[in-house]
């Protein structure tokens, strides 16, 4: 039973990062013009940045007030583009994308 479970665990992982690198393209082909986009890949894409973003806000990464989802996205797609490495490690690429983005500032 626990290996059954940790099978659809990293399967959901995997598939996570598949639908995020999907939803990050068609971002782009929205910036693009392209009308001929995976909308649901975008919804997932989008949802899934908001949801992480708000929350891990102030715990893993601080975002400025003034940044909105649509920033947020954008900030992916560009870790998301420049390390196709990453592409297998799901939510990861938002953690580590804001992470960089926007670092908390350490307490004295």
């Amino acid at each position: 039973m626990k290996n059954i479970i940790l099978v659809i665990l990293v399967a959901g992982h995997l598939q996570a990062g598949n639908l995020l690198v999907d939803g990050s393209k068609a971002w782009e082909q929205i910036e693009n013009g392209n009308k001929n986009y995976n909308s649901l890949a975008l919804g997932f894409y989008m949802g899934t940045i908001s949801g992480v973003s708000a929350s891990l806000d102030g715990k893993q990464f601080c975002i400025p007030k003034d940044i909105s989802n649509n920033q947020l996205c954008a900030i992916v797609r560009k870790y998301i583009k420049n390390n196709p490495e990453e592409w297998n490690n799901g939510n990861w690429m938002i953690f580590s994308s804001l992470g960089q983005a926007f670092p908390c500032k350490k307490k004295k």
